[in-house]
């Protein structure tokens, strides 16, 4: 005599619940579910835009250059609920349009003043006011570029006077006579030219950027403190693969470059090795820019060309397995062209145009509701193997 007996539960075995036991579905499956939502800050409202660049988050708020009807490109802060400037550094309409913000022992660090000039120098804000960081009677460096916190020093690509030969320039906090700050070359990549050292990140205890030493164009370097080192030769040759947007994600060096094949590709660096990633726009370059690392994932803003010729630019990310579109702001054909992606209290902050409101300064919120009482789906954020 054989008996059967059925047992009730979850069947689904794409659910957190699932039950291999269960025989009878009994309705009570529950799913992970994935939200995704941004949102507009609209600091002047109507169709005019603030153009919110370079984000950096600093003493708990969200700084940017911007500009408004009254004033040029000048240092703005949000501080969670209200956008407003904080340092009018160049009086009037021209602004002084900072950039290359990097926090170094406390202090924001950045490039201002009338660009195209040589009165871009090197200025600091500490929080409550915006001044020169080099004393007179210092060495200015010449438009200093892509600033970068190093071994508790501040790095940056610069020189003396001479626009055509740029290298790795380093502001020596407190090192210099009787404790000033001082600011010097540290390494020169190219003698008598440009070197480059731009695109700087650190990875490994080393920081590193793209840059050219005459012979194989510009490529994947680093600095360890002592000496400089090309680390990769992507376009072979004399060619230039522009390594950029350096970003560090679990456990790798993550940037785009061109190989002389696939154009402009999701590429990373193990600490040996270079390989493309991602051929995202397979009839020509796909082009991602600010690489940012947001909830386990890492976010850039990328073409696929899926309509023609247009350059329908959009937020992607990448989870370590494949690329995919993260939101489709702009739902026309032409992109919102996404940039500076900044996180910021829990939330992936951007400039983009959604096709209404202009170029205003938007968030973006990926939000995963957990499976309870026992998950046993492996894809959810509290699998239990068990």
């Amino acid at each position: 005599v054989v008996t059967s007996f059925s047992q009730t539960g979850c069947t689904n075995s794409l659910a957190c619940n699932y039950n291999p036991l269960a025989t009878v579905d009994d309705g009570s499956c529950q799913y992970v579910t994935v939200t995704d939502t941004f949102s507009l800050i609209d600091a002047i409202p109507g169709p005019g835009g603030i153009y919110p660049t370079d984000l950096i988050v600093y003493n708990g708020s969200l700084f940017f250059t911007a500009s408004d009807p009254g004033h040029g490109e000048e240092l703005w802060r949000w501080d969670g609920n209200t956008a407003s400037m904080v340092a009018d550094i160049t009086v009037g309409v021209s602004g002084s349009q900072p950039s290359y913000f990097a926090i170094s022992n406390g202090i924001l660090y950045f490039q201002a003043g009338p660009q195209g000039t040589s009165s871009e120098i090197l200025w600091k804000y500490d929080g409550n006011i915006a001044t020169i960081a080099l004393n007179s009677g210092m060495i200015q460096p010449y438009i200093p570029e892509d600033l970068i916190a190093y071994n508790s020093d501040l790095y940056f690509t610069s020189g003396p006077s001479n626009p055509d030969d740029r290298e790795l320039w380093k502001l020596d906090i407190g090192g210099g006579y009787l404790g000033q700050d001082t600011a010097y070359e540290v390494c020169d990549i190219n003698p008598g030219y440009s070197g480059g050292a731009e695109g700087k990140t650190v990875y490994n205890g080393a920081l590193y950027f793209k840059a050219d030493n005459g012979t194989h164009g510009l490529e994947l370097w680093k600095y360890d403190g002592s000496t400089a080192t090309m680390v990769a030769d992507i376009f072979q040759g004399p060619n230039h693969s522009f390594p950029e947007d350096l970003t560090v994600y679990n456990g790798n060096l993550y940037f785009r470059a061109d190989d002389g094949i696939h154009g402009t590709e999701l590429w990373k660096y193990d600490g040996n090795t270079a390989v493309m990633i991602a051929d995202i726009n397979t009839s020509g370059a796909s082009s991602p820019e600010d690489l940012t690392v947001y909830n386990g994932d890492l976010y850039f803003s990328a073409t696929d060309y899926i309509n023609g010729n247009t350059d329908n630019r959009e937020l992607w990310k990448y989870d370590g397995t494949i690329c995919s579109v993260a939101a489709d702001i702009n739902t026309s054909s032409q992109g919102s062209f996404p940039i500076e992606l900044t996180v910021f209290n829990g939330s992936l902050f951007f400039a983009a145009n959604d096709g209404v409101h202009g170029i205003e300064l938007m968030s973006y919120n990926s939000s995963i509701v957990q499976c309870i009482n026992g998950c046993t789906d492996s894809t959810a954020s509290n699998y239990n193997p068990a």
